[in-house]
């Protein structure tokens, strides 16, 4: 799928609308023209898990007859970025019926403008379908407005990893997660609840470097199983891997490639489900929904299930030959 900017996509949309609307005839004439969409609110368009989501968002949307209205931001934090986004949502109304909006919302716990802004944008007249991040039910503005959460249930993630891993004597476990990526708090702690201690954690601003990796695992001699519960930070750090067996989660094409590779450090990738996610997101928005959380399955992908039906689609998603 395209990765295209924010700001490129609502706002040459917006003026676009604006025009139209401003030479219609008359206002049955503009209703009689609109056209249905679904906007779509993602955060980094540069990491692969977006992507897989939006293409399948793209997708399904098209099928239905519907407009899919996609934009990212170029940095998870950037919650300016969404907020320029959801204010041009009531532009584009004026040339679209508007019949529903995904959105995963930056937010931290003292800043919730973002979902403010959605809240007041949307109201209850425009189905709210939040993804990846879990509304905050004591904080959150959203509270009451949304219509259902689609993503993965990360603590049982979490669990599931730690059940499903080759890394199983805490003395020799080193995790990893970037500090501002809320859903891995939950995948650290239910990891460690089978474990049955805390266990040591390399905790990131972003994104790192190959150096700051080995630096900090020379800080923990015994550590030979790394779990990383970001994909994008392990994918940023993985040249720096030797003599170690490394669990993560999320799908990359280095990271396939990996699995079938017996001499590689990638062990298992404990893969959410982008693709169902994007699917239900979607039908959520167009369907009665009997559960406020929708859990979307994870699929602990090995060497030994690589080329289960299951994981097919990341391979065609990288357009990944499995033969070779």
């Amino acid at each position: 799928m395209k990765r295209i900017k924010l700001l490129s996509v609502l706002m040459a949309l917006a003026v676009t609308v604006l025009a139209f609307v401003s030479c219609g005839d008359d206002e049955e004439t503009t209703q009689q023209t609109k056209k249905d969409a679904v906007v779509a609110i993602f955060k980094n368009g540069n990491i692969d898990y977006w992507n897989q989501i939006a293409t399948t968002v793209t997708t399904e949307c098209k099928r239905l007859g519907v407009e899919p209205i996609v934009s990212f931001i170029d940095d998870d934090s950037d919650a300016g970025g969404q907020l320029a986004a959801v204010s041009l949502i009531k532009n584009l109304s004026e040339g679209y019926n508007i019949k529903g909006i995904i959105a995963a919302p930056v937010f931290t716990a003292t800043d919730h403008r973002v979902e403010s802004k959605l809240a007041e944008v949307a109201g209850r007249s425009i189905p709210i379908i939040i993804i990846d991040s879990p509304v905050d039910e004591a904080t959150s503005p959203l509270k009451g407005i949304y219509k259902a959460y689609v993503g993965t249930d990360n603590k049982a993630a979490g669990r599931l990893l730690a059940q499903k891993c080759g890394a199983k004597d805490p003395s020799t476990i080193l995790t990893a997660r970037v500090a501002i990526s809320t859903p891995t708090v939950d995948r650290y702690s239910g990891f460690c609840e089978v474990m049955g201690q805390e266990l040591p954690l390399w905790e990131t601003v972003d994104l790192d470097t190959p150096a700051n990796f080995t630096a900090e695992l020379a800080k923990h001699p015994s550590a030979k199983d790394i779990v990383f519960f970001n994909g994008n930070l392990c994918n940023s750090v993985k040249s720096a891997f030797k003599d170690v067996n490394v669990y993560t989660f999320d799908v990359y094409e280095e990271f396939l490639t990996d699995l079938k590779n017996p001499e590689a450090s990638i062990k298992g990738v404990m893969a959410q489900n982008t693709f169902e996610m994007g699917r239900q997101a979607v039908k959520a928005i167009f369907e009665p929904v009997s559960e406020k959380n929708i859990y979307i399955p994870t699929i602990y992908i090995t060497s030994e299930n690589i080329d289960a039906a299951e994981v097919q689609p990341f391979f065609d998603y990288y357009k990944y030959d499995r033969r070779k």
